[in-house]
């Protein structure tokens, strides 16, 4: 193409060479053939230059139209993404809210729990104390049953002392078997009257009563 551009311009310099030459008038046939010259050069010309631009805006518009569709597929797969970011969202928030349930009611629970744990405390101190205070009483009655079996065994081995001591002398003066069934008898009543009369004589201390330990 740019080889026949060239002979045409050739071929019209050389006309207009040869009119100059010669000075001479162009007859119509050369001047219709350098007319046509001129149009096919001018034609070939702006083909030429169409063929250049065309060559360089060729790559520019493969580019965009490339760019484009990459730029399509881009907002396809950012919607995908929106939508999919979207029932994350969702079933994250219905996740959270779910927790948030739970936390208030652990929360409640854990308010509940404490409450009983603080009164069970409570009832557990009082307990506490009741226990000290009816082992106090314990020791204070312990401390009153010992001195009433110490108090009892002294009187019983009183009581033997006079029976063998009237039986000794039943025996001396009447010179007959003593009935010691009968004795014994003696003795038991002669110990619970003195363990009567030993406990209506007996201080205060050992007679206090429970409630006072």
């Amino acid at each position: 193409m740019l080889a026949v551009l060239v002979l045409w311009v050739y071929s019209i310099i050389s006309i207009l060479c040869s009119c100059r030459i010669f000075h001479g008038p162009i007859n119509w046939r050369d001047g219709v053939a350098l007319n046509l010259l001129i149009l096919q050069a001018s034609l070939m010309g702006f083909s030429l230059f169409a063929w250049m631009v065309l060559d360089k805006v060729h790559p520019v518009i493969m580019e965009n139209i490339s760019v484009r569709k990459t730029i399509k597929a881009e907002e396809i797969m950012l919607q995908e993404r929106k939508l999919h970011m979207e029932d994350h969202r969702k079933v994250l928030q219905s996740e959270v809210a779910e927790l948030t349930a739970k936390m208030k009611k652990l929360k409640m629970d854990y308010q509940i729990k404490a409450n009983k744990a603080r009164a069970v405390g409570a009832i557990v101190s009082e307990l506490k104390n009741q226990f000290e205070e009816f082992h106090l009483k314990y020791d204070c009655l312990f401390d009153y049953n010992q001195t009433l079996q110490n108090q009892l065994q002294s009187i019983n081995h009183e009581v033997q002392k006079i029976d063998k001591s009237n039986g000794c002398s039943n025996f001396e003066n009447n010179g007959k078997c003593v009935d010691f069934e009968n004795v014994t008898e003696t003795a038991t009543k002669c110990g619970e009257y003195l363990s009567s009369a030993t406990q209506s004589s007996s201080s205060p201390r050992h007679r206090r009563p429970i409630y006072q330990c």
